[in-house]
């Protein structure tokens, strides 16, 4: 199609058209016969149509953007052009070989070129065993080099992506992307580093040689007066804290017994006990058994903890809590002992990507700053599996352990459970702030000033009831669709190991804790908002068949009027929702932003803009309720999520883009299923930090319980990083108890802080606390040397709404790159404000628990 020919279909309302017959469109005159192309003139819009002649069957592709492994699907009744919108209209041509050509210039004089098999043969996407698409580096032809040229000469655009189209022989250019990389590709990295660099260089020669043909101020002046000193700063080292990366949602059953058989499972000892061993879970179940027999505690709660234990006893990462409560007169004597039977919490298929692509990450900014740190890199984790599964794929990647035969060491990571495994020494403090929870939900109490609770939206109270009211109706719809469907047929392939009826049993479980607010217990609402974040992420496909419905079902609708009287006649409980800020601005932090020092844990009133967003995160002014780290958005509308944008970061898998028009989670009978969604997650963000304090001397008390023997070792590393002329990196893997108390102390240490505590985010897996160390010479010092340190935080693989993700079959959620906490600080300032907290607790000699094995009970 010529210029004009284009210039004369896009610049009118609507032209003349027709269909002169099923396969031939007249537009203005021009004729076109199928099978032809139908483009969106918006480039934004990924949905292209094609249309086949009669003769070959008739009907219609639609290409849209990849949705797991889906980039078109046939449709036999496509065969009238779209009517509404402008579109281009082009010949279809069949490519050699069914591929595609996807080419990469870095200037005029280089072009990497891949094939990929072309998404008009069945829309099936091919992918390796990584699950990216499988691609095929090709030679480009002496016509298709110079076409690269051209394209990066006429788009002005060194850097440069496009698509190309073989047939019979002659070359056909598409598409062209704009600023664009190749995924996965080391050597195409390498070639453009070198190619950028040796254009940087030429650039600066240019521009020295320029300024030395114009005299400066300081030459026709005296020039000791404006000579500027230099200070070079160079990185010594970073030490980090991550959380582990995905995992199954972990699960529990609590129990208290005061039979002296329950009590012997001690083994006479006055602190928690850990159960893990098969063999030894087996006898707390002989145990279980033989207190049923002789009716020595409520049978009802020994016949669901005999049920629960033959059930998942052999499952990975099953264990049994023993938790002693002493007399308070004689602390020898043990008076009851809570049982917590744990199981789930282990490492997803996702964790592999999420946490070698972590390290891959970490690998690639330590080359730019200073290389010489990976060849000093230490790592300590928890004893937990989930934990160090993360800490050894980080830590292959972070070290180019790439090969299948590369492994660490044996001895290379290191377990300090002292340091990083669950603490109990904070635990009575913790009970004492989880009981203040409970009244915040009860009706007429407001959210007190310091918590994350959006303005607008209803109490607290107000919230939880409809939670429990969508509970009840999404309990209905699912126990409808178990009994009516053969719901094997709704999802063929389990990713984590799970079924139907272990689906079921998850909700089932969690329907029976939100039966009404009274029952309903704060703890519960983690359990839900993690429980629904994994099955929008693993299963999908069968969270959207369980818990579809039908409006014109009579049955179920009369059934639902019956029970969810309410909940099926309300329209939603509000309008807009609360997204964060930060996340809104895909974490990005205005350079003008001041800085804060005292109790950063309240943001500023204001107004609900994205403009206010510096004011919010340096305030420290309290307000009656809510923080402004959050702005309302209307419930239809969804924001740019950073884990989305995968494609800036080359290590990287491409997920999380929203497609609205191909979601099925849009359509209206998933309304409540969406309110839930978010009904929940505000609830989270209200309860879960405070779970860790709710006053601010709470949080650094429990803070400082939980996470002082880390701190301590954090402070040291540095020290040791300055004594050293080597830099140097120590990575400590964990959980999200040490993160948040951890973080706590920081904010509570007076350290003048970038980002007020209550307008950051989720701290979701892989979540990082980096503290980054930095070196200059100083003439003034006795050393002749300075130091500073800048904290940095990643919230990990996070997503504002998991039901708005696309995903691969690695069901991938991108880790969003760190932002600054702090400027850059003199080393002694934040070193001597964290330690002026450090002697306000006392820790016990024994803060973890006691791992034990033959555990046998009296009368076994």
């Amino acid at each position: 199609m010529t210029e004009h020919q284009l210039h004369k279909l896009t610049n009118q309302l609507e032209p003349n058209w027709e269909m002169l017959d099923d396969d031939t469109l007249c537009v203005e005159g021009e004729i076109m016969k199928k099978p032809f192309v139908e483009k969106p003139v918006d480039g934004e819009d990924h949905n292209v149509y094609i249309y086949y002649p009669k003769s070959t069957g008739g009907g219609g592709r639609r290409l849209f953007r990849k949705i797991g492994n889906k980039s078109s699907e046939f449709d036999p009744e496509l065969t009238t052009p779209r009517t509404e919108g402008s579109f281009i209209y082009e010949k279809f041509m069949d490519t050699d070989n069914f591929e595609d050509v996807k080419a990469y210039t870095v200037g005029p004089n280089f072009c990497h070129a891949e094939t990929r098999k072309s998404p008009v043969v069945d829309g099936i996407v091919r992918r390796n065993t990584h699950g990216k698409e499988i691609r095929f580096i090709t030679e480009l032809s002496e016509h298709e080099t110079t076409m690269a040229q051209n394209v990066s000469k006429i788009f002005k655009q060194t850097i440069c992506g496009f698509d190309l189209l073989r047939v019979n022989g002659e070359s056909y250019v598409i598409d062209v992307n704009g600023f664009s990389f190749v995924k996965d590709n080391n050597e195409y990295y390498d070639s453009c580093a070198s190619i950028l660099r040796n254009l940087f260089i030429e650039a600066k020669k240019s521009r020295d040689l320029l300024k030395t043909k114009i005299p400066r101020l300081s030459q026709l002046l005296h020039k000791s007066q404006f000579e500027e000193k230099e200070q070079k700063w160079v990185f010594k080292g970073l030490v980090s804290v991550i959380r582990h990366a995905d995992r199954t949602p972990k699960q529990k059953f609590k129990y208290s017994f005061r039979s002296p058989l329950f009590i012997s499972l001690l083994k006479g000892h006055k602190e928690e006990v850990i159960i893990r061993a098969v063999p030894d879970l087996q006898v707390v179940l002989e145990t279980v058994k033989i207190a049923y027999e002789k009716e020595l505690e409520d049978l009802k709660k020994l016949k669901q903890l005999r049920g629960a234990l033959e059930k998942k006893m052999n499952f990975p990462g099953t264990k049994i809590q023993l938790k002693p409560a002493l007399n308070k007169e004689n602390p020898e004597v043990v008076e009851k002992v809570q049982l917590i039977l744990k199981w789930g919490g282990e490492p997803t298929h996702s964790a592999k990507h999420q946490a070698s692509d972590v390290g891959e990450q970490l690998r690639q900014n330590i080359k730019l700053l200073n290389r010489n740190a990976l060849q000093d890199v230490k790592v300590f984790t928890s004893s937990e599996r989930r934990v160090i599964t993360s800490a050894q794929l980080s830590t292959m990647a972070l070290l180019g352990l790439e090969k299948e035969h590369e492994t660490l060491p044996d001895d290379f990571l290191i377990i300090r459970k002292d340091l990083l495994d669950d603490s109990n020494a904070a635990k009575d403090l913790m009970d004492k702030v989880k009981k203040k929870l409970k009244p915040l939900l009860r009706q007429g109490a407001e959210a007190p000033p310091q918590f994350t609770w959006p303005p607008k939206m209803p109490e607290p109270f107000v919230v939880i009831k409809r939670v429990c009211e969508l509970m009840n109706f999404h309990q209905q719809i699912m126990q409808y669709n178990f009994d009516k469907y053969d719901v094997e047929e709704f999802q063929k392939s389990w990713c984590c190991g799970e079924d139907p009826m272990l689906f079921k049993e998850r909700w089932d479980k969690l329907f029976q804790e939100f039966t009404t607010v009274e029952k309903t217990h704060p703890s519960k609402i983690s359990e839900l908002y993690d429980t629904m974040k994994y099955d929008a992420l693993h299963n999908r496909q069968f969270l959207q068949r369980v818990f579809s419905f039908d409006p014109n079902d009579e049955a179920l609708i009369s059934k639902l009027s019956e029970t969810c009287g309410n909940t099926i006649n309300s329209s939603g409980l509000v309008s807009e929702y609360p997204i964060n800020i930060l996340a809104m601005n895909n974490f990005k932090i205005p350079n003008e932003s001041t800085t804060t020092s005292g109790n950063n844990s309240s943001t500023h009133s204001g107004s609900n803009s994205t403009n206010n967003l510096a004011s919010i995160t340096s305030s420290s002014t309290p307000i009656s309720a809510g923080s402004l780290g959050w702005v309302l958005k209307d419930a239809t509308s969804t924001i740019n999520d950073s884990s989305s944008n995968n494609d800036s970061n080359t290590h990287k898998k491409t997920s999380g883009s929203k497609n609205s028009s191909d979601n099925p989670f849009d359509h209206p009978t998933f309304a409540r299923l969406r309110e839930l969604y978010r009904l929940s997650k505000v609830l989270f963000d209200f309860i879960c930090p405070q779970e860790y304090g709710i006053k601010d001397e709470e949080k650094l008390d429990i803070g400082l319980l939980t996470s002082l023997p880390l701190a301590k070792q954090i402070l040291s590393d540095i020290q040791d990083m300055k004594k050293h002329d080597t830099a140097a990196v120590v990575n400590y893997f964990t959980k999200e108890s040490h993160i948040y108390t951890l973080l706590n102390v920081i904010y509570e240490s007076q350290i003048p802080m970038k980002i007020a505590r209550n307008a950051l985010p989720e701290l979701d897996y892989l979540s990082q606390i980096v503290f980054e160390l930095y070196e200059s010479g100083d003439a003034n010092s006795p050393t002749g040397k300075k130091h500073s340190i800048r904290l940095s935080l990643s919230p990990g693989c996070h997503t504002q709404d998991p039901l708005d993700v696309q995903l691969d079959d690695d069901h991938y959620i991108g880790c969003i790159p760190r932002i600054s906490l702090t400027r850059h600080l003199d080393m002694d300032l934040v070193t001597q404000r964290l330690k002026s907290r450090f002697t306000r607790v006392s820790l016990p000699k024994k803060f973890t628990p006691v791992n034990i094995s033959s555990p046998l009970a009296t009368g076994i």
